[in-house]
C-alpha cells in the first residue's frame, strides 16, 4: 500500500526530530522483553493498559480502557509498529468492541463494534495490515480488518478445517504467510497461507502440542513451547516440512502455560508467563538462541495479550539488523520450460513444493546468485520456491507454472 511508506517515512523524521519518541518506548538494554498487555484489576474489575518487564517482574500500569468490561480471548491483540498502538478485542456489556490504543499515553483512539467471530489477530508491518481469520459456522476465511472502521475484507476461504488451535497464529516475517495449527477431522496441521493471494503454500501434520508459537525476528524463524514428558523444551519450527526440533530445555520451570501470554523482543528473548520450579506464577524469559532461563519473576498480576512494540524492518531502538528475507527474482512467469532465478546473495539449494508441501524438486550447486532450472516435467500449478543459503538465511516465495 502506497500510504504504508509515507507512514513509515513520517515517523523516522519525527523519532530524528525528537528523541523523546525513543524514551516513551523504552528497550531494554539486554533485549529481554517488555510486552505490552491488558491487565483486570482485582477489586475495581477495570481492565487497565499495562507493560511488563521480564527482567524485573514489573508491571507499569499506563491508563483505565474505558468501557472494556471483559477480554476476548483467540489471541486477539496485536500490535502497530507504524502507528505505535495496541489492539485488543473486548466487550463492552455484551457488546464485542475492537480497542486501538496509543501505547505511550494509553489513550483509546479506537473503539469499533466488531460482530463477526475472529481469531489470531495480527499486524503485518511490511504492508501496514491487521488480518486474522473468520469463523462463520463451519467456514473459516482468512480476512483483513481495518481498526479504525471495523470493516472486515475476505481474502481467501480456508477449507477443511474443523477447528483453530489457540496459540498457534502467526505470520512468517520472511515469506509474508499467515501460519496457523488446525484440526481437520481427527488429524492436526500446520497451515501456512500466502497473505496476498490466500493460497495455501504449506500443510503438513502437526501432532504434537505446542502452545505460545511465536516469530523471531533475529531468527527469521517460528518458536513454539513443548511439554515434552516432564521437561518443557523450547521447540523451533520449520513450516515447509511441519517438523519442530529442540533447542534446549529450560531449567528451573515447571511445565505449563498462561493463555495469550507470550511475546518475542526484537533481541531474540521469549517472554511468556508460567510456573517457576517452586509452581508459582512466574514471568518467564527464555534466550532463544540457547533455550537458557534468563528470568524467572514471580508475578501475582493477570496481564495477558501479551505484544512486543517491535517490527522486523525497525533496527532504530536495538541497533541489531535482523536477518532479512532472501530476496528472489523470477521469471518468467508463469515459467514453461525453464526458470530462470536471481537472488541478492549466493544461494546453494532450490527446492520446489506443491501448495501441499510435497517436494517436487530439489538441486544443489555451488552457491551463485544466477540459477537456471528445468520445469518442463511438472504439472502446471501454483508452487512454492525455497532458497537457502549455506549459513541458513533463506527466502521463499509463490511461482505459477504452465
Amino acid at each position: 500500500m502506497t500510504h504504508s511508506a509515507k507512514r513509515k517515512n513520517t515517523l523516522r523524521v519525527l523519532a530524528a526530530m525528537f528523541p523523546l519518541l525513543a524514551i516513551l518506548m523504552p528497550c531494554p538494554a539486554n533485549g529481554q522483553g517488555q510486552p505490552y498487555a491488558v491487565w483486570e484489576h482485582p477489586a475495581t474489575s477495570d481492565y487497565w493498559f499495562v507493560r511488563l518487564d521480564a527482567a524485573t517482574g514489573q508491571k507499569t500500569d499506563i491508563a483505565v480502557i474505558p468501557g472494556m468490561t471483559a477480554f476476548v480471548s483467540g489471541n486477539n491483540t496485536a500490535f502497530d509498529t507504524d502507528l505505535n498502538r495496541y489492539h485488543v478485542m473486548g466487550l463492552s456489556g455484551a457488546t464485542q468492541r475492537f480497542y486501538t490504543i496509543e501505547a505511550s499515553s494509553g489513550v483509546v483512539v479506537h473503539n469499533v463494534t466488531v460482530p463477526d467471530v475472529l481469531y489470531g489477530i495480527t499486524y503485518h508491518c511490511t504492508d501496514s495490515m491487521l488480518y486474522a481469520v473468520r469463523v462463520s459456522g463451519n467456514n473459516y476465511d482468512l480476512v483483513t480488518l481495518d481498526a479504525a472502521s471495523a470493516v472486515i475484507s475476505p481474502i481467501a476461504a480456508l477449507p477443511g478445517i474443523t477447528a483453530v488451535v489457540s496459540e498457534s497464529f502467526v505470520i512468517d516475517r520472511l515469506s509474508g504467510w499467515y501460519c496457523l495449527v488446525v484440526q481437520s477431522g481427527p488429524s492436526r496441521f500446520l497451515k501456512a497461507y500466502d497473505l496476498a493471494s490466500g493460497l495455501q503454500v504449506s500443510s503438513q501434520p502437526f501432532p504434537d502440542n505446542l502452545t505460545g508459537i511465536r516469530y523471531s525476528c533475529a531468527d527469521s524463524a517460528l518458536f513454539g513451547l513443548w511439554e515434552n514428558g516432564s521437561s518443557y523444551q523450547l521447540e523451533r519450527i520449520i513450516i515447509p516440512s511441519g517438523g519442530h526440533f529442540t533447542t534446549g530445555v529450560l531449567a528451573g520451570v515447571t511445565p505449563g502455560f498462561v493463555a495469550e501470554s507470550a511475546s518475542v523482543s526484537n533481541g531474540g528473548n521469549y517472554t511468556y508467563r508460567g510456573f517457576d520450579a517452586g509452581n508459582n506464577f512466574a514471568l518467564i524469559s527464555i534466550d532463544l538462541s540457547t533455550a537458557g532461563v534468563l528470568a524467572s519473576q514471580v508475578t501475582m498480576d493477570n496481564a495477558k495479550g501479551f505484544e512486543e512494540g517491535i517490527c522486523c524492518q525497525d533496527t532504530m531502538t536495538t541497533g541489531i539488523a535482523p536477518a532479512g528475507p532472501l530476496m528472489i527474482s523470477c521469471y518468467p512467469q508463469p515459467a514453461r520450460d525453464l526458470l530462470f532465478l536471481e537472488f541478492d546473495l549466493p544461494v546453494h539449494l532450490v527446492e520446489i513444493s506443491t501448495a501441499t508441501g510435497h517436494r517436487v524438486l530439489q538441486q544443489h550447486a555451488p552457491a551463485s546468485r544466477s540459477w537456471e532450472l528445468g520445469v518442463a516435467y511438472l504439472p502446471a500449478g501454483t508452487y512454492v520456491l525455497s532458497a537457502y543459503m549455506t549459513h541458513g538465511r533463506s527466502g521463499r516465495r509463490v511461482i505459477l507454472l504452465r
